[in-house]
């Protein structure tokens, strides 16, 4: 039993985790805070961990960090929270923070969760990353350091709705609590709505006078409770998530605008370096893909999407393969425009010398980002670039 308050007790662990970051990193700790419900409220015993981004001044030491790493998940199992969710950053990631944020380290670690480390942000997906800073930003509770304004630069409003979208793709899809998921889509509905960032409580209870379907809510917050005497109806569940996914479609339906030198360069599933540039809401999305000269990409065929493609750059060769068809290759030279059908296993490679090979190509419906299975290894015809 509880003696003390599950805010209060979040806090505390809050606190504790500043200490030892102290002790370890000294005069290179800029900053520790509180997000999630140590920030915003409403921490339930049975489902809240404890959520602090720290700030450093330059990367750690390896050794540094593996002593953080240790103390760190020592004192995270004596909680009686699910645990700790720790990501650090340097001051300069988070000044100006980047479509996917560049943080140093990502632990989860405690008695309720599955044991997590990253050092590379290409690991995990990044939409929480931008969900957590622009909470930090408006809502943080210091623990060290500054206000979280004073750190932390503004993100984009689109940015941040695009990143609601991905959070409610994402539980739809991996979030084994129903719960769980009902309440995040609560608390993206109303940032969507208001630009307001709330605990889960309180979106529900917001969500609630909004809703044809109230008593899912009142069943979500009474499952974060530890109340499972009323389990929650997937078909419901998955039904309400999807409205508020259509209500942040549609506010994305707005005019956007990119430049391709400022967007980032992300790993596609096979090989190819990606910068993902507009989108249209869930309908399509549009991307540049470049190979280096020589390299081949691993066969690939996609689960949900299809896509065209313009080749703008370079030289090379595309291979396609459907059931029951002949298999195709063509020759990839600025100005051939091709599609890929679903159902295609492809595979595509630069010339050796000469430029690399840029590609520009819509996606339709648009790239789940959150999505593990979309991109699907096949055999192809050449041997990928190791």
């Amino acid at each position: 039993m509880l003696l003390v308050e599950p805010d209060q007790l979040v806090e505390d662990c809050g606190r504790a985790v500043a200490g030892v970051l102290r002790e370890l990193l000294g005069d290179d700790l800029v900053a520790a805070y509180l997000i999630g419900s140590g920030a915003l409220g409403g921490a339930s015993a049975a489902q809240s961990d404890v959520d602090v981004v720290a700030v450093c001044a330059a990367p750690l030491a390896r050794d540094v960090e593996r002593a953080l790493v240790a103390r760190l998940g020592e004192l995270a199992m004596t909680w009686p929270l699910q645990g700790l969710e720790l990501v650090l950053y340097t001051r300069a990631a988070v000044a100006d923070p980047a479509r996917a944020p560049r943080w140093e380290l990502n632990l989860n670690v405690g008695p309720g969760m599955d044991d997590h480390l990253a050092r590379d942000p290409a690991a995990d997906p990044p939409h929480w990353f931008v969900l957590d800073l622009d909470i930090l930003r408006g809502h943080g509770r210091t623990l060290a350091g500054p206000p979280p304004a004073e750190l932390v630069g503004p993100i984009p409003r689109r940015r941040v709705l695009e990143a609601v979208r991905e959070s409610l793709r994402w539980h739809s899809e991996h979030e084994p609590s129903l719960s769980q998921s009902v309440l995040n889509a609560c608390r993206g509905w109303r940032f969507t709505t208001e630009g307001v960032w709330s605990s889960k409580r309180d979106a529900a209870t917001w969500a609630r006078g909004r809703t044809d379907d109230p008593v899912l809510l009142d069943a979500a917050l009474a499952v974060r409770a530890g109340d499972h005497a009323r389990p929650l109806d997937p078909a419901r569940a998955a039904a309400f998530t999807r409205q508020v996914l259509e209500r942040v479609e549609r506010e994305l339906g707005l005019f956007e605008t990119r430049l391709l030198e400022e967007a980032p360069v992300i790993p596609a599933p096979d090989g190819a370096a990606v910068r993902p540039l507009c989108t249209l809401g869930g309908t399509a999305s549009f991307a540049q893909f470049r190979l280096e000269p020589g390299q081949v990409a691993l066969a690939v065929s996609h689960e949900t999407v299809q896509e065209i493609w313009y080749v703008t750059r370079g030289a090379g060769e595309l291979w396609r393969r459907q059931p029951g068809r002949e298999d195709t290759t063509v020759a990839l030279r600025p100005g051939v425009c091709l599609t890929i059908p679903l159902g295609t296993t492809f595979q595509f490679r630069a010339a050796e010398g000469g430029e690399p090979l840029e590609v520009v190509a819509v996606t339709v419906p648009g790239w789940p980002e959150a999505s593990t299975t979309e991109a699907r290894l096949e055999d192809g015809p050449w041997p990928p670039t190791p």
